[in-house]
């Protein structure tokens, strides 16, 4: 590792021999035998065609192995301390001695102490701290709940949702445990471990939650678990487009440009401080490498590096990493009730305690809002709509509510600009943007960043600059490893509304694949590309843009176990009365429906709508009741038509308290029908035994 050396550092009577670190290397390299040029190698952990190719260059090792460490970092002009150590660790004390008699001989500078060593250390780790820091308080002072919002500091917006923590076991989840705050996730005893996995739906705060934490770090809150932590190292694994290397991702995302500390240097600060480390890795279904498994994030995600780290994945529900280790402990945000809802507009919209109350009202008028309110992304959205509009509209499609919200989003742009003056419409350019956000969704390595030029190329200076001012772009800096640059990048504001963007071009596809002579190939082959557990809302939007779209999504999706949830809800995305609707009610029906008891309340209650139009047209049901002693609690649904029993089945045995308060009406109306059905027969009863 380096170390800063200064004059004094160099011995009075061989200070003319400063220049003579090149001497220096051709000396070490005669002490250096092969078999102590393997050990180093093996010690440094260089990779296995390093070694083989020092073990076979014979005579000229020492010298190759004097390349490879001046390349890393290992021996530099200033310092060879590095080198020193290792040697010391390794016992071999009579080499360590002669390579530092030899680095004072030949460049005239005394090797430091251990003690001025750690010193030294110690200065660089508090450098690291500082570069990290300022590097993530651009993080945490630009949120933007909303695209037209000014930019904010993440603490002013973050309100908790519900959290709760299950252990792995097996490929079942445990009964889940609350967590009464977010801080418990890294300090309660239901969830130590070295690895802590933060899983949710789209739009459930998973990244807002991480610069929560990143802010909590750098402001010393003395309420959060991290005040004590030394070193939190944050990464977004979206921008680490082919970085093999957990140091170089570190450097690249926090070390300056002019700063000169080096991967070995970050290396041995994580080493040696590893018992107050940190990591924290956001958006791993966003990560371009999922599919390299051969990198640093994932031998730390499954435990083969860093065991005494911290490290915490936060991810879509679905998009789990592979080869999770036993010991990884799962976190589920479970989004927002009405209390969290009510803290939002408080604390993040207005200190107006009529404007919480007024949208609170209008949720209870339009339960398909209200629950859809359960994912904090669209809460906030409403919120801030209704900050602006006396009323909010009724909505009974996701669909029909993001395009209203992107529709509200460009009339924010038309008030702000003057009143005279027309946005321009950028028909042609918003099918561009279409297709960039499908190529980019459905490639092999996900991209959902583009560099700023390619886009003005593809869009045209205005069009960027437009969306800029909207909040729909959202440009950063980022390190381009295959080019050795930084490069400024832009990406759709969030992932969902990328999906919304991608699916008009899903729609175009599948109406020229429907009117072409051969489209089945082509269509088919569309479809696959578009996973339905990481791109669901690519297909719910399609279906709510296009009816036969729809009808091409839904048959496709019940071909595979996978998709049949998503099924449901791309159903429910219809108009209701048609018969295309019924038709693809009855054949989902066909088959078991389950719910599960970590399901958003908007798909069990799609699940269930789904159900209450099959039993309105006297649909057979697949049901049936099916916990089988797992830890996970099962309604399976098998060849049932009447509906208020399903009700108490659905209240009997999924009793969660979050999902229980979506049902309390059902239950009152399952007595009302059982009381009703009574009342038949005791009359029939009665007018029998009249007769007789």
């Amino acid at each position: 590792m380096a170390a800063n050396v200064n004059p004094v550092d160099i011995k009075p009577d061989l200070k003319k021999a400063v220049n003579g670190f090149g001497s220096f290397k051709v000396a070490l390299a005669t002490v250096l035998t092969v078999k102590i040029v393997l050990e180093l190698a093996t010690f440094f952990e260089y990779p296995p065609v390093v070694i083989e190719e020092l073990s076979n260059a014979a005579a000229s090792a020492g010298l190759l192995m004097i390349r490879y460490m001046e390349e890393r970092g290992q021996i530099e002009p200033t310092s060879i301390m590095t080198l020193l150590c290792a040697l010391k660790k390794m016992c071999l004390s009579g080499i360590e001695m002669s390579a530092r008699k030899l680095y004072e001989e030949h460049t005239g500078r005394l090797c430091s102490s251990d003690d001025h060593s750690k010193a030294q250390l110690e200065g660089k780790k508090n450098d690291l701290i500082k570069y990290a820091k300022t590097a993530y308080r651009k993080h945490y002072e630009t949120a933007k709940p909303f695209p037209s919002m000014n930019k904010c500091k993440v603490n002013t917006i973050f309100v908790q949702g519900g959290i709760y923590c299950s252990a792995l076991e097996g490929d079942f989840m445990q009964k889940p445990d609350v967590l009464e705050s977010y801080n418990d996730i890294l300090s309660s005893s239901k969830t130590k471990s070295k690895r802590t996995l933060i899983e949710a739906d789209p739009g459930f705060g998973k990244s807002t939650l991480a610069s929560q934490f990143v802010y909590d770090w750098c402001t010393n809150n003395p309420e959060s678990p991290l005040k004590d932590v030394e070193i939190l190292i944050f990464l977004q694994l979206r921008q680490l487009t082919g970085v093999q290397s957990i140091y170089t991702a570190i450097k690249n995302s926090i070390v300056p440009k002019d700063e000169d500390m080096d991967e070995a240097c970050i290396k041995e600060i994580l080493k040696v401080y590893k018992k107050s480390v940190v990591m924290l890795f956001d958006s791993y279904d966003e990560y371009p490498d999922k599919n390299e498994t051969e990198t640093d994030i994932f031998s730390i995600i499954e435990m083969k590096m860093f065991l005494d780290i911290l490290v915490i994945i936060l991810t879509r529900t679905l998009i789990l990493p592979p080869n999770l280790h036993p010991e990884t402990k799962r976190i589920r945000l479970t989004g927002f009730g009405v209390a969290e809802r009510r803290n939002y507009v408080l604390k993040a919209v207005a200190d107006d305690v009529q404007l919480a109350d007024r949208i609170e009202e209008q949720l209870q008028r339009n339960p398909f809002l209200r629950d859809l309110c359960q994912v904090p992304l669209f809460s906030t959205m409403v919120a801030h709509i209704a900050h602006e509009r006396p009323e909010i509209e009724i909505f009974s499609t996701v669909t029909r509510f993001f395009t209203y919200v992107i529709a509200c989003v460009h009339n924010h742009m038309k008030i702000k600009k003057d009143a005279n003056t027309e946005v321009p419409a950028f028909e042609n350019e918003l099918a561009k943007l279409y297709r960039i956000a499908f190529d980019g969704l459905t490639r092999k390595n996900q991209q959902l960043a583009w560099e700023n030029t390619y886009l003005v190329s593809e869009l045209g200076q205005e069009f960027y600059d437009n969306y800029i001012k909207l909040g729909m772009f959202a440009q950063e800096v980022v390190f381009d490893i295959s080019q050795c640059r930084y490069k400024t990048e832009a990406r759709i504001w969030h992932k969902i509304i990328c999906e919304l963007y991608a699916s008009h071009h899903l729609v175009s596809i599948l109406s020229e694949g429907a009117s072409s002579a051969a489209p089945s190939i082509n269509v088919q082959e569309t479809l696959n590309s578009i996973n339905p557990l990481d791109l669901q809302y690519v297909y719910r939007f399609a279906c709510g843009l296009n009816k036969s779209a729809a009808d091409i999504i839904i048959k496709h999706l019940q071909e595979t176990k996978e998709g049949r949830q998503f099924a449901i809800l791309c159903v429910l995305e219809q108009e209701e009365n048609s018969d295309q609707f019924r038709q693809s009610v009855k054949d989902l029906v066909s088959r078991d429906v389950e719910i599960f008891f970590y399901h958003a309340k908007l798909l069990q209650r799609s699940t269930i709508q789904v159900l209450e139009v099959a039993s309105a047209n006297q649909v057979i049901i697949n049901l049936c009741i099916d916990t089988l002693n797992t830890p996970e609690q099962v309604l399976k649904l098998k060849k049932f038509t009447h509906l208020g029993l399903l009700y108490l089945i659905f209240v009997t045995h999924l009793c969660y308290t979050h999902c229980l308060d979506l049902y309390y009406n059902s239950l009152l109306q399952l007595t009302v029908q059982l009381f009703s059905f009574l009342l038949i027969w005791v009359l029939i009863f009665l007018l029998i035994v009249d007769r007789q």
